[in-house]
């Protein structure tokens, strides 16, 4: 088949380097034009052909394969694509949803491999969503393409574990690994078989926002390990974070101890060697932490004391 590569990072050109080792033709990629505009478009994969095993548009320049940058996904925009002429597109970690006019162009049809186990944790960033939830296991699904965001019918599950103090980015890297291994036998599959699949169950749908800054921001009333679960979720784009005396302290390690405490949550229970809060189950110890200017926390002035309550989110 000839198979078009539309997404980034990791996931997407692994999944090209699988690609390159069959029978199958890897003949274009599609790249988010909405992110790299104008000049930068010529610029841009010559910039990341450094890196051909984390960028697409590097690895596509160094093959000389053609690149589509797409936005509007109008006629005049898709043109290029329509002449490359895929047989499928093939997506994985790709930002934009893609319209009908871009899903009906290639010949059999899109398949998009999503880093979970659908309909679990459909959206932008299972990897988050499955270490915040605390389940032992994830995986990636190939599925159809259609215009809801990974709802179309399910090609091939592969699961893979999840260890119990695995990072986001520990299960991403799982998560590429997995596509990468099993990318070729689903496209060996669908040219056999044709473009069939099983339609998800609705009613075991989640859907799993992107967490930002603002989901950050450690709740003491929460138990020690829901806030553990968090940090691992955030790492390693984004530490959580609390406040001491108004000044945002970001936690770089922690550890957590599950025997109850005495203690309203966010309560100081000890500052040697660590300061050690009450949670509503269990405690935290702060193992590492800096204040704004990174310096580490607690510091020689305002040192927090035994029975000080510590400022956190909502």
């Amino acid at each position: 088949m000839r198979i078009v590569v539309a997404g980034s990072g990791r996931l997407a050109a692994g999944m090209m380097t699988a690609l390159l080792d069959s029978r199958h033709e890897l003949a274009g990629v599609v790249q988010d034009g909405r992110a790299v505009r104008g000049v930068m478009r010529a610029i841009q994969p010559a910039l990341d052909a450094w890196m051909p095993g984390e960028s697409v548009a590097g690895r596509a320049w160094l093959l000389g394969l053609p690149i589509v940058w797409i936005d509007a996904m109008n006629p005049v925009e898709l043109a290029p694509l329509r002449d490359i002429a895929p047989d499928l597109l093939l997506v994985g970690g790709f930002g934009i949803i893609l319209k009908s006019l871009l899903l009906q162009l290639p010949r059999l049809g899109c398949v998009n491999m999503h880093s979970s186990l659908l309909p679990r944790h459909r959206g932008p960033n299972p990897f988050q969503a499955v270490v915040l939830a605390g389940e032992r296991e994830s995986g990636v699904t190939f599925h159809i393409m259609d215009e809801g965001i990974d709802t179309g019918d399910i090609i091939a599950q592969f699961p893979f574990p999840v260890a119990s103090d695995a990072t986001a980015r520990d299960v991403y890297n799982a998560a590429c690994v997995t596509a990468a291994r099993h990318v070729t036998s689903v496209m060996d599959h669908i040219e056999a078989e044709g473009l069939h699949g099983t339609p998800q169950n609705p009613a075991a749908a989640t859907y799993d926002k992107r967490l930002t800054d603002a989901d950050a921001w450690i709740r003491w009333d929460q138990s020690a390990a829901a806030i553990e679960r968090l940090a691992r979720a955030l790492y390693p784009s984004v530490f959580t974070r609390f406040r001491h005396h108004g000044r945002e302290i970001q936690v770089r390690r922690l550890e957590i101890n599950l025997e109850a405490v005495q203690g309203r949550p966010g309560t100081v229970l000890e500052v040697e060697p660590c300061v050690v809060v009450a949670t509503a189950a269990g405690s935290v110890r702060i193992v590492e932490a800096c204040g704004p200017t990174s310096l580490p926390w607690p510091g020689p002035w305002r040192r927090p004391q035994i029975g000080e309550v510590l400022q956190g989110g909502r």
